[in-house]
């Protein structure tokens, strides 16, 4: 006859390894996946500034174009009069985007950009 105690030390012992090789198989796998696929951005090249693209043709230290933006309420806003005659950095960032708010967050406190004299919008 085999004893009630023992019979239950092995049903959780045998849940437990159960679980962690189910654990196991769903973690390891996916971050094999992620970081192969790049959404993790480890092993992802490094963008040099001479590779990327300047569609725009404004260059660091080029006067700001005339624009006109837009508030949360749709009312129209120059934005000539945050730029006039002091050095800008300028982010325009969608609403949602978190890794963007990080970015503007970087630069507000970067002591390269407070260093240069620059305000952040």
């Amino acid at each position: 006859m085999v004893n009630t105690a023992t019979t239950n030390c092995r049903s959780f012992i045998l849940k437990a390894v159960i679980v962690c090789i189910t654990i196991a198989f769903g973690i390891y796998p996916g971050m094999f996946f992620a970081t192969k696929t790049g959404l993790t951005g480890v092993g992802r090249p490094v963008i040099e500034p001479d590779n990327t693209r300047n569609p725009t043709n404004l260059e660091i230290g080029d006067r700001f174009p005339d624009l006109q933006a837009a508030d949360p309420e749709n009312n129209p806003v120059d934005i000539s009069p945050l730029l006039a005659g002091k050095k800008r950095l300028i982010a325009f960032v969608a609403d949602g985007c978190h890794p963007c708010h990080n970015l503007l967050d970087y630069f507000k406190t970067s002591e390269v950009v407070a260093e240069n004299g620059y305000q952040v919008i």
